[in-house]
């Protein structure tokens, strides 16, 4: 019997480059397969096409921000049942308002390896 674990397929939404290319990273040695959208429009449109595991939520984004998105997001869930685990990642948003708005959990930006590791961690474990 083989202890293949599948990579786990994360959506992280984030409009900074190097933000996406320093999380990317940080993802890669979790084990997850990262795909990219730089706006919540575009999340919505790639949660809508593909099936993840886990949605890491910047906040703060042209065209559309973090929390209208999870907003959509979750509206959609309710006709088929579903649920993605959605993180906000801010620097300049308070827990209880992404909570709120339908995220499951929160990271502070600048994000920590260790933190990230931590909520990946619960979040894969009660998956």
């Amino acid at each position: 019997m083989s202890n293949y674990v599948p990579p786990r397929l994360v959506l992280l939404v984030e409009d900074s480059f190097i933000n996406r290319k320093l999380m990317g990273v940080m993802l890669e040695h979790e084990g997850c397969k990262t795909t990219f959208a730089m706006n919540g429009a575009e999340a919505v449109e790639r949660f809508r096409q593909e099936c993840f595991d886990l949605i890491l939520m910047d906040i703060q984004m042209p065209v559309m921000d973090g929390l209208e998105a999870t907003r959509i997001i979750r509206e959609h869930e309710i006709s088929t049942g579903q649920h993605t685990p959605i993180v906000a990642v801010t620097a300049g948003m308070d827990r209880d308002s992404c909570l709120a708005a339908g995220m499951d959990d929160y990271i502070a930006k600048p994000v920590r390896v260790d933190l990230l590791h931590e909520i990946l961690s619960r979040i894969f474990c009660n998956a």
